[in-house]
């Protein structure tokens, strides 16, 4: 890679951040969303469990 053009590097990188980026902000949706399911499913056990 050390004879490419400029030009070409500058496309590789923006190839590699094109395919980078959603990937990791698809993951902390997923982490979000999972934290955020799993608070709401235990406040709603707990409030469950005090109707008892």
């Amino acid at each position: 890679m050390s004879d490419w053009p400029t030009s070409a590097k500058v496309i590789v990188v923006l190839l590699v951040l094109l395919i980078v980026v959603p990937a990791i902000f698809k993951l902390l949706w997923l982490a979000i969303t999972a934290a955020v399911v799993l608070g709401i499913g235990y406040v709603a056990m707990q409030a469950i469990n005090r109707k008892r």
